[in-house]
């Protein structure tokens, strides 16, 4: 109990630094959006400065304040998207703080609760031993008084009296002896009651609050969708990935849209700059035909040099998507790889001199398969990186950059030429100053605009790709376990296992012979099928081959955990490929989770699965299960 309230002490102070901590990133965030905001804000201000600047220039300085106009509108909306980061954080990082404050509270009343618990301990502790010990010493002492009247009537049978004496006295330290173990015994239990199952609370919690905080971390790091506290499936991620992928299209979709003037938000701003510019040829044409011709002529060529950049902007970034393809492909093929390879080592180290004849032909068979496998996939894997090589350095991937340059160079030239003769115009025709002034402002507007938004889309379509990419990996280390699975060699642990806990059948609660898996506590004390999947795992001989998942489960007594973790490791199978030696865990709707758990004995092919388990009945017993009478878990201790 002492050792309970220690751990809970830990967790409150735990829970004290991580609200500290939170506190000072949230102080430290809003302070970095106040910087961004102020930043945001000089970028505006010089924004309107120089486009005021822009009109009252000359000829050879408005490119350049233009340029500038545009790099500082890029600077802002870099500002603006990492305004936009920070405040995603602040919103994870308040949920965040508001989530360990609620939990501190919860946390304080089980210390006081454990603090009572250890009060009453203690003082029902000490009456025993006071009563024990008083009763035990009034003993002593009458028999001590006895032994000297005796000593002074009879000194012929003092010796025959000291030996009677001694005796009663080693019976009266074996009774204190036996006091002392009963009480023992009396707080182990009382430990056992009011410590396991907080613990497992405490562990499930703090393990939620750390995978929160994780997520959290992706989140912050890869401006993605964070995963949280959920725990997610193959199926689940599979569901993701196709989520994100939609979202690509959709996200590559409107910077298509953009590149080729159907994006309905610049619309507006483009059907405004059109009629400014018809207005400007309207009154042009009444003063000076000519020079609205050529004024016209100009505004049609400035338009076609931006046609023609934007389709080769969309080219680009068609081109560049068909890349990013064939880096998703090389992530399959490559975790494919991985994994085979890993396969590959385990059935080099398998130890043939174990093995039957029948179990040395089908391990040569698995060796001879998986080598021809593992140099399809690595053949693909080679051609698909040269694939992307080619594309990265072909002359077509130069041509368009190249292209690109020359035509932003045409498209500025004709920008300038034309924003020369508006100069003549409102020079010669002070009159038609005002409406050329309209037309340049909504003309800047339009393209400020299209601008932003191409930036905007380029930055989603990253960021989606970034997902893309992140759910794919996961993704592919799942579908290249399940590729991978069919090559193990994994009769001679699983049998191992399987015969090792044949050896506890019988094994219970009753008289004791179970608490062996409670580490010598009281079986009868606390659930312990768990426990008991954990002994024959850690003691069958197999322990080196148990995956890394299971062994790093913190508290393997309690179901949910080895669930949660099976999950995360990618190590659920289907029924049909459970073995001997794997895992099954049962899911209890009236408890909500997952409550007890077992080792597979085997599995018919009809579905019936036969099983060995810990604390059924309170013993340890053979159990069979038609197909689909529990809700049955299985997953692969060695993936």
């Amino acid at each position: 109990n002492t050792l309970a309230v220690a751990e809970q002490e830990a967790i409150v102070s735990f829970c004290d630094s991580q609200i500290e901590e939170t506190n000072s990133q949230i102080s430290q965030l809003e302070s970095n959006i106040s910087s961004i905001e102020s930043e945001i804000s000089s970028y505006v201000s010089q924004i309107s400065s120089l486009s005021a600047m822009l009109y009252d220039a000359n000829n050879k300085t408005r490119s350049k304040i233009q340029a500038q106009i545009s790099t500082l509108n890029g600077l802002k909306g870099n500002a603006e998207a990492r305004l936009q980061n920070e405040e995603d954080i602040l919103s994870v990082m308040n949920e965040k703080l508001t989530s360990l404050e609620e939990q501190k509270p919860q946390e304080e009343e089980k210390l006081q609760e454990l603090i009572a618990t250890r009060s009453d301990l203690e003082e029902q502790v000490n009456q025993v031993k006071d009563e024990a010990i008083t009763s035990a010493l009034e003993n002593l002492q009458q028999k001590r008084s006895v032994l000297e009247d005796t000593k002074v009537k009879l000194s012929d049978s003092i010796k025959e009296n000291i030996e009677l004496t001694n005796s009663a006295l080693s019976e009266l330290e074996a009774q204190i002896a036996q006091l002392k173990q009963e009480l023992f015994e009396k707080e182990q239990i009382q430990n056992l009651k009011n410590n396991q199952e907080p613990q497992t609370k405490i562990y499930s919690q703090t393990q939620a609050s750390v995978k929160n905080n994780s997520a959290s971390k992706r989140a912050i790091g890869n401006q993605t969708s964070a995963i949280a506290s959920e725990t997610l499936t193959p199926e689940k991620i599979k569901e993701n990935l196709k989520d994100a992928e939609s979202d690509l299209e959709k996200n590559q979709k409107t910077l298509s849209d953009i590149y080729n003037g159907s994006n309905i938000d610049l619309s507006p701003k483009r059907e405004l700059q059109e009629a400014d510019f018809n207005t400007l040829m309207t009154g042009l044409d009444e003063v000076d035909p000519a020079l609205a011709g050529e004024v016209s002529d100009l505004k049609s060529d400035l338009d076609s040099k931006e046609a023609l950049l934007d389709a080769k902007d969309l080219e680009i970034a068609n081109y560049e998507a068909q890349i990013q393809e064939l880096k998703m492909q090389a992530l399959d093929l490559d975790a494919i790889s991985s994994s085979l390879t890993e396969v590959q080592g385990s059935l080099d180290n398998v130890d043939e001199s174990k093995l039957d004849s029948d179990e040395k032909q089908e391990l040569s068979d698995k060796k001879s398969s998986l080598q021809t496998k593992l140099g399809e996939v690595n053949s693909q894997k080679e051609l698909i990186e040269q694939q992307i090589k080619e594309k990265e350095e072909s002359d077509e991937y130069k041509q368009l950059k190249e292209d690109r340059t020359q035509l932003k160079q045409d498209y500025d030239d004709a920008l300038k030429a034309l924003e020369d003769k508006l100069s003549e115009v409102t020079n010669k025709y002070p009159k038609l100053d005002e409406v050329a002034e309209n037309y340049k402002n909504s003309y800047n507007n339009y393209q400020t605009s299209k601008d932003e938004l191409v930036e905007i889309a380029k930055g989603n379509v990253i960021s989606s790709q970034a997902k893309v990419e992140e759910l794919t990996k996961t993704n592919a280390m799942n579908e290249a376990d399940s590729v991978a699975r069919e090559y193990k060699f994994s009769s001679a642990e699983g049998e191992e296992v399987v015969d090792f806990a044949s050896n506890f059948i019988g094994c219970n609660e009753a008289d004791g012979s179970a608490n062996k898996f409670v580490n010598g506590g009281s079986s009868g004390a606390t659930p312990w099928c768990a426990a008991f999947v954990n002994y024959v795992l850690k003691n069958s001989g197999e322990y080196d081959d148990v995956a890394s998942w299971y062994k790093n489960i913190s508290n393997k007594w309690y179901c949910p955990n080895i669930a949660n973790a099976a999950k995360d490791a990618g190590a659920i199978i289907d029924q049909s490929e459970a073995q001997a030696g794997d895992i099954v865990l049962f899911y209890s709707d009236d408890k909500g989770r997952y409550s007890h758990v077992g080792i597979v004995e085997s599995v018919d092919s009809d579905g019936t699965v036969h099983t060995i388990e810990g604390n059924t009945s309170n013993q340890v017993a053979k159990r069979t299960y038609q197909n689909g009478q529990r809700k049955m878990t299985f997953c692969n201790p060695y993936a």
